[in-house]
C-alpha cells in the first residue's frame, strides 16, 4: 500500500516537469512508440525531427529517468497505477494546477497501458487528464463507453501539414509547418480549427487550457522540433483566434 509521495515517486521514477506547461508530466523514451517510431524515419512526418529526441531529452540524466519510468511501468503495473494515482490526488502542485498531461516523451505502450491511464483519470476524478497519441489502433477504446469523462484523448495526425478530416475523431491535432501556420492563420473561423497561441507566449501555455478542452475538436501546433525553422512575426495575428482559456 502506497503511503507517502516519496514512496509513489520511486514506485514510478517520479514525474516530469516540461516547462512550458502548467501541469505535471509522466513521459518515456520516443524508441518505445510503436507508430512514432516508424514516422520519425519519414520526412515530412509529424515525428520527423522530434522535440522529444533531440536536446535535453538526450542529457543522459533525462534520458535515463525516461527509461527508469519505462521500467517501473512494466515491473509493476498493479502499484504503478496506484502510485501515480497517489500523487495526483496528494500532490500540492496538483491541488494548484488540477491538469495533468501524459507523454510529453512517448506514447502508449499497448492497450493495458490505456486501460491503465484510465484507471488512473478514474481514479482522479478532480483532475483534467490530456493524453495525445499517434497510436490509432486504439481508436475502439479512445472513444468506447469505458473513457473516463475527464480523459481527452487528443488523437494526432502522422503528417505536417494534412489533419484529420472533421469528425475522425472527437478530438485530434495536426502539426503544421511555419510557412503553412502563418498562411492559415487567418482561415481559423471558416475551418474551426484551433491554432496553439504558445508561439507568441513565448512558449508559453500560460493560462491556456485547450489541449485538455474537449470542445475543441482540432488544435493545429507550429513545428517546434529539432528541425524548426526560428519563429515569425506574424504569429501576432493568433490573438484574434478561437481558442480557449481558463477562467
Amino acid at each position: 500500500m502506497v503511503t507517502t509521495i516519496k514512496q509513489a515517486n520511486e514506485n514510478i521514477g517520479g514525474l516530469s516537469d516540461a516547462g512550458k506547461m502548467p501541469a505535471l508530466s509522466w513521459n518515456i523514451p520516443v524508441e518505445y512508440c510503436d507508430s512514432g517510431s516508424v514516422l520519425i524515419e519519414i520526412d515530412g512526418s509529424a515525428c520527423f525531427g522530434c522535440y522529444a529526441d533531440a536536446s535535453r531529452y538526450k542529457w543522459s540524466n533525462v534520458a535515463d529517468a525516461l527509461e527508469n519510468r519505462h521500467e517501473k511501468y512494466l515491473g509493476n503495473r498493479k502499484l504503478w497505477v496506484e502510485s501515480v494515482s497517489f500523487i495526483l490526488n496528494n500532490s500540492k502542485i496538483m491541488q494548484r494546477v488540477p491538469f495533468f498531461r501524459w507523454f510529453d516523451a512517448g506514447d502508449i505502450i499497448d492497450l493495458q497501458h490505456l486501460q491503465d491511464i484510465y484507471q488512473v483519470a478514474r481514479n482522479t476524478p478532480q483532475i483534467t487528464h490530456w493524453l495525445p497519441t499517434k497510436e490509432w489502433q486504439h481508436k475502439k477504446q479512445f472513444l468506447s463507453p469505458v473513457k473516463p469523462d475527464n480523459v481527452t484523448v487528443r488523437v494526432s495526425a502522422p503528417f505536417k501539414n494534412k489533419p484529420f478530416k472533421p469528425n475522425h475523431h472527437q478530438n485530434h491535432s495536426v502539426v503544421l509547418t511555419q510557412e503553412e501556420f502563418d498562411n492559415t492563420i487567418g482561415t481559423a473561423s471558416q475551418t474551426g480549427i484551433n491554432y496553439c497561441p504558445s508561439y507568441v507566449q513565448d512558449g508559453q501555455c500560460k493560462d491556456c487550457r485547450m489541449c485538455w478542452d474537449s470542445d475543441a475538436e482540432c488544435i493545429a501546433y507550429r513545428y517546434h522540433g529539432k528541425k524548426s525553422a526560428g519563429m515569425s512575426t506574424n504569429l501576432l495575428q493568433i490573438e484574434t483566434l478561437n481558442y480557449r482559456r481558463v477562467a
